[in-house]
């Protein structure tokens, strides 16, 4: 997981995996730009600029995603964001990026990601998808737990954790 909130993102490419991409960084806060010669449709929403990628294009961005469907160009696009100390990624590219962005699935305040390490993506999707069902009644749990555990750790009591966890233990029997 990574902090993108307030921060300017990058995203070279205007197809499909672009798009999934720029929505993503978005959820997550950040100040998203897109950058392709065309879009498909649904960029409408999105700070873009319908030109060609030039090095110059990435100054000051914390990630840059490169996303264009041409390998030859994802990794000019890579190295021109090694070369400013700019984080990667290369989408389909595991080994040229510095990150891997994981399936993700949220509920309320419960983030579960998967991730195959590039092997195989869509084993990622399918297993989110299977824990995404899963933590549906642990999210409406945590705003109890969330105010117990405030209360229990105002208290300078050694034997906090055992308290913690024997709590978690009795909200989740009527769970699991």
């Amino acid at each position: 997981m990574l902090n993108l909130e307030g921060r300017r993102c990058v995203v070279v490419g205007g197809g499909r995996a672009a798009l999934m991409k720029a929505a993503r960084q978005r959820e997550c806060g950040a100040d998203v730009t897109v950058i392709s010669p065309e879009f498909i449709e649904r960029f409408e929403d999105f700070d873009t600029k319908t030109k060609k990628y030039e090095s110059s294009d990435i100054k000051g961005a914390f990630l840059v995603t490169a996303a264009t469907g041409d390998k030859v160009l994802n990794r000019k696009i890579a190295a021109d964001a090694r070369e400013r100390g700019i984080l990667i990624y290369a989408v389909d590219d595991p080994a040229n990026s510095d990150i891997i962005l994981p399936a993700a699935a949220r509920e309320g305040d419960i983030t579960v990601t998967v991730s195959t390490n590039g092997g195989y993506p869509y084993l990622a999707k399918k297993l989110r998808d299977k824990f995404a069902k899963e933590i549906i009644p642990y999210a409406a749990l945590l705003p109890k737990l969330t105010a117990f555990r405030s209360e229990i750790l105002k208290k300078a009591s050694s034997d906090k954790h055992r308290i913690l966890k024997k709590e978690l233990e009795k909200s989740c029997r009527n769970i699991e």
